[in-house]
């Protein structure tokens, strides 16, 4: 048993998520938690709410088609070379950020990220490919996008033994093996 270090409450240590924001942007000397998908979901809004960007956040899952996924990570666009996307894939990422004044479909709030399906990228976050074809996706503000994340991260029992938040840029974030 352990306790999530933002509600102090007890769960079982296999029920946390390992939330670092010390590994990526530029702030290195950011916190290392351990938190229940309550607050996990709750961190990141808070995060994402530090920022002005724009981002494309596909639905938290232990798997992704036939991927079992242990990490949650959040990539600036412009640095997905970097991590050997092709610059198509960026590009096409870049597409899909909703316009400067989008409405969020839940609350009419300025609507800022794309929640969507694995379908974005075929179900396979290493293919490097985005689906052209509709796929499930909502147009939210900071504040639904946070209540959405945390209703999938309990749908789908998600637990992370790496979550990376996002820095200020324009981001994918996604599901991924680590």
């Amino acid at each position: 048993m352990e306790t999530c270090d933002r509600c102090r409450l007890v769960f079982d240590k296999k029920q946390l998520s390992k939330y670092d924001s010390t590994l990526r942007g530029p702030v290195k000397s950011g916190e290392r938690l351990k938190l229940c998908r309550k607050c996990l979901a709750d961190k990141l809004g808070e995060r994402i709410d530090q920022f002005s960007c724009r981002g494309v956040i596909v639905y938290p899952m232990n798997r992704v088609g036939k991927f079992p996924m242990n990490a949650y990570q959040f990539y600036a666009i412009d640095e997905l070379e970097d991590y050997d996307w092709p610059l198509t894939y960026a590009e096409q990422i870049r597409s899909l950020l909703p316009a400067a004044n989008a409405a969020c479909e839940s609350c009419g709030k300025q609507g800022r990220f794309i929640f969507c399906s694995p379908e974005i990228y075929y179900y396979d976050p290493f293919s490097g490919k985005i689906n052209p074809a509709p796929f499930p996706q909502q147009l939210l503000c900071v504040s639904c996008l946070t209540s959405k994340f945390r209703e999938r991260l309990e749908a789908e029992a998600a637990v992370f033994d790496e979550v990376l938040p996002p820095a200020d840029a324009d981001f994918i974030g996604t599901p991924l093996q680590d």
